[in-house]
């Protein structure tokens, strides 16, 4: 066998190590970026779950969050903070879902589900109380996204739960 046709097997096989590396290396990228969505996904449920437990777990807790939500004037100085404290804690949560969402590291099926609680807390007075009083703790896209998608879908939101409330009761509703 001459140096040439040696050359050009080598060749040949330089090119397959290649592709081989390249579908290797895509093979891996693709489970990394499965293994980053997924710890996306844990650590902001984790962000939710551990609020959960903190309300589901203190009654105190649950009565000021239930009270802020609903009736925030009924709260005196010291169960404001606390509410405050919590809302806090659950529209960061909600912030960092939606940075991960716009980068697309968070799967699309978990948004759904975390923008539709969110939809349902900004319903409350005591989210728009809270968002009056604090939007400006938060930055300009984000505040975006709250004001222009998230609040308006609220205030659907309302109005689709208030007709079927009312239909349930036998009122003829129509809604636009």
């Amino acid at each position: 066998m001459s140096i040439e046709q040696l050359a050009n097997i080598a060749e040949v096989f330089g090119m397959l190590v290649v592709a081989i590396t390249l579908i290797f290396l895509t093979l891996q990228m693709r489970q990394n970026t499965r293994a980053v969505r997924l710890n996306t996904i844990h650590g902001i449920s984790e962000t939710f779950r551990s609020q959960y437990a903190l309300v589901g777990g203190r009654e105190q807790v649950a009565a000021v969050y239930l009270t802020g939500l609903t009736s925030p004037q009924e709260l005196n100085k010291a169960a404001r903070v606390q509410f405050y404290a919590l809302m806090h804690n659950q529209v960061r949560g909600y912030e960092d879902a939606f940075y991960q969402q716009e980068e697309g590291a968070l799967d699309v099926r978990y948004w759904a589900g975390m923008h539709g609680q969110m939809i349902n807390t900004s319903s409350q007075p005591g989210f728009t109380e809270y968002w009056n009083d604090r939007r400006g703790w938060y930055s300009e896209s984000f505040q975006r996204h709250v004001d222009d998608v998230l609040i308006p879908s609220a205030k659907d939101f309302l109005i689709i739960h208030v007709s079927q409330l009312l239909r349930r009761a036998g009122c003829n509703v129509t809604t636009h």
